[in-house]
C-alpha cells in the first residue's frame, strides 16, 4: 500500500497497477500522512475489512518534504506490527552553498517540483538520534550512509530505520 497527496500521482499509479494487473494486492490512496489516524477506512487493502498493520513503513526521499517530521512519524506509528520499523531513505547535505537553503523551497515555483527544504547530515543526526526518540518514542536504531549510493563532499544518501521504544 501507497499513499500520496498528489491526487494526479495517485491516479497515474493507480492506473499502472490496474495495467499490470496487481489491482487486488497493491493500492495507492490520496491522502496526508498527517491524515492516517482520521481516516482508517482509506488505509484497507484489497479484500480486506480491517485497516492492515504493517511490519514496515517506508518514507522514499520524501522526508524533507515534510513539515512536520515528528508529526508524520507519530502518525503512522501506530499502524505497526509488533516488531514493525520505520525506514527512511534520504539524502542529506554535507556542504551547503550559501543560498542553497533559499533557493531550494522556491525551485517548486520554476519547475512545480516540490523539492523540499535542505536538511543537514548533523541536522538529520540530531533529529534521529535525539529528537525522535523524546518526541515520538520511536528508537534509531540504524542511520548509516548508503553503500553504493551517494557519498560525496556535498551530500549523502542515508537509510534510518526507527522502532518503537519496548
Amino acid at each position: 500500500m501507497g499513499l500520496d497527496y498528489d491526487a494526479d500521482y495517485v491516479a497515474k499509479a493507480q492506473n499502472a497497477i490496474r495495467n499490470a494487473g496487481l489491482d487486488q494486492v497493491v493500492s495507492v490512496v490520496d491522502m496526508s500522512v498527517y491524515d492516517v489516524q482520521r481516516d482508517k477506512s482509506k488505509l484497507l487493502l484489497p479484500g480486506e475489512t480491517r485497516p492492515t498493520l504493517f511490519d514496515a513503513i517506508y518514507f522514499s526521499g520524501s522526508f524533507s518534504l515534510l513539515p512536520d517530521m515528528q508529526g508524520a512519524l507519530t502518525a503512522v506509528k501506530p499502524l505497526l506490527q509488533t516488531n514493525g520499523k520505520i525506514c527512511v531513505i534520504q539524502t542529506y547535505q554535507r556542504y551547503t552553498p550559501l543560498l542553497l537553503p533559499y533557493l531550494k523551497p522556491l525551485l517548486r515555483y520554476v519547475t512545480t517540483i516540490d523539492f523540499g527544504q535542505l536538511i543537514r547530515e548533523d541536522r538529520a543526526a540530531e533529529i534521529f538520534h535525539q529528537q525522535v526518540p523524546d518526541q515520538c518514542q520511536l528508537d534509531c536504531v540504524e542511520h548509516e550512509v548508503i553503500k553504493g549510493s551517494v557519498d560525496t563532499f556535498v551530500q549523502a544518501a542515508y537509510l534510518t530505520i526507527l522502532k518503537p521504544k519496548a
